[in-house]
């Protein structure tokens, strides 16, 4: 029985996306919120801080927290994606609970991941994309099945496995089509934020938050930039656990 068509994945990508865009609006607040946290611990670091040295280690301090409120939010949020692609009801608060009950198994089974990737990729480059594609899963194995460590990867690798280039080609082809999607979703956002503050071409530039000299702006580019990427991120994931569910059933 042949796998889901890439098709259907995008266009059932684009139909959960619709149903559940409010959420998905909360969820970008609270992206959009970290991210002025971020900023202002940037800033009070750059403007109190003199020894590099001492700046060093208090940006790491607040970076351990800062990095594990991300990882909460992206493990909640995919939480969500999961429930409301199964039919089941699901607040952002439940979301976010959960995400935080899942954020050390997440973390390891990504360590684990990104190690037996990084192993193959030392021997062969080959071998590290097939190792790409055949842990693909474990993040949506440990938050939707509820895998931890190595049975996690076991669980991708085995739904992977003997589908390894139909499961390239959706992948490759769908996140294309997403990515172009909200690539144009993405510019009429910043093109419309950047006139609202007389710069059209704000957002374009190569300039990064960090190096704009107006608090303020950098204040708005980086906010702005993690609110448009986690308004994009449920489509991917969606799209991801449309194949995963379909791969699934012919385990």
């Amino acid at each position: 029985m042949p796998l889901i068509s890439p098709g259907d994945i995008i266009i059932g990508s684009l139909r959960h996306y619709r149903r559940n865009v409010r959420a998905y609006g909360e969820f970008a607040v609270w992206f959009g919120l970290l991210a002025v946290a971020s900023w202002a611990v940037d800033r009070v670091v750059i403007t109190t801080i003199a020894d590099k040295t001492v700046r060093l280690f208090t940006y790491l301090a607040f970076l351990i927290p800062l990095g594990l409120a991300a990882f909460t939010l992206t493990t909640g949020l995919m939480d969500h994606v999961s429930r409301t692609l199964r039919g089941r009801t699901a607040s952002v608060r439940h979301s976010l609970l959960e995400g935080a009950h899942k954020l050390l198994p997440f973390i390891w089974a990504g360590f684990l991941s990104g190690l037996a990737i990084f192993g193959w990729t030392l021997l062969l480059i080959i071998p590290g994309l097939i190792a790409m594609v055949h842990y693909h899963f474990v993040g949506y194995a440990v938050v939707e099945d509820e895998r931890h460590g190595a049975a996690a990867l076991s669980m991708s690798r085995k739904a992977v496995r003997n589908r390894f280039w139909a499961v390239l080609g959706r992948l490759i082809l769908t996140t294309i089509a997403l990515s172009l999607l909200a690539k144009l979703a993405s510019s009429v956002i910043y093109l419309v934020f950047g006139a609202a503050v007389g710069n059209p071409g704000l957002f374009f530039t190569a300039q990064s938050a960090t190096t704009i000299t107006s608090d303020g702006t950098s204040l708005l580019v980086e906010t702005v930039q993690r609110v448009v990427y986690a308004l994009t991120l449920p489509l991917f994931f969606a799209a991801d656990l449309i194949l995963w569910h379909d791969l699934k059933r012919h385990l």
